[in-house]
């Protein structure tokens, strides 16, 4: 699973989601950029949360 819970925290593992991640941290990354990788980023947690509660 791309988010792993572990006890108080929960750990991003999804490939896309950790080079979001790397882009926010750029000091390069501008404002509108910095938000735009926000928004991507909860998409893809959310995705990724609805994935983990649906049952196949």
């Amino acid at each position: 699973m791309p988010i792993e819970d572990r006890d108080d925290a929960h750990v991003i593992t999804h490939a896309l989601a950790k080079h979001t991640i790397s882009e926010l941290r750029s000091a390069e990354t501008g404002q509108v950029s910095f938000r735009d990788g926000l928004v991507e980023l909860g998409r893809l947690c959310g995705f990724e949360i609805i994935d983990g509660m649906m049952e196949t």
